[in-house]
């Protein structure tokens, strides 16, 4: 679901709230050891986040075995550069990094899935 703004909070118990983090939405396509990344538009994003595809095409070694998956993950950035957070502090260092805990989510969805299966 996409957030919206409002003006105000609504009052009574009938509504909730998450915490946004900063980061960018990524669809993650693994088949072997291709890995693509996707953003919310389609946009290939692989380049953009090396260490996340590195991460995906790794899974196959690990005890997981999972040699090919799709999964809707979020790639969180972080105050990375001294004295800025999130994506306006990444934005200009893009491609270089920015990404914490890419692939936590991702795992534990799939991993999840596979057992219903």
């Amino acid at each position: 679901m996409m957030a919206v703004p409002a003006a105000e909070l609504p009052d009574g118990s009938q509504w909730s709230y998450e915490v946004k983090w900063d980061g960018y939405r990524a669809q993650i396509v693994k088949n072997g050891r291709s890995v693509s990344l996707a953003s919310r538009h389609l946009k290939d994003i692989t380049t953009q986040f090396i260490a996340v595809a590195e991460a995906a095409r790794r899974l196959d070694e690990r005890r997981d075995r999972l040699r090919s998956i799709i999964g809707d993950s979020g790639v969180l950035l972080s105050d990375a550069l001294p004295g800025t957070a999130g994506r306006q502090a990444c934005r200009p260092a893009l491609p270089s990094g920015c990404v914490a805990q890419p692939f936590r989510a991702a795992r534990s969805d799939v991993n999840g899935w596979r057992a219903r299966a």
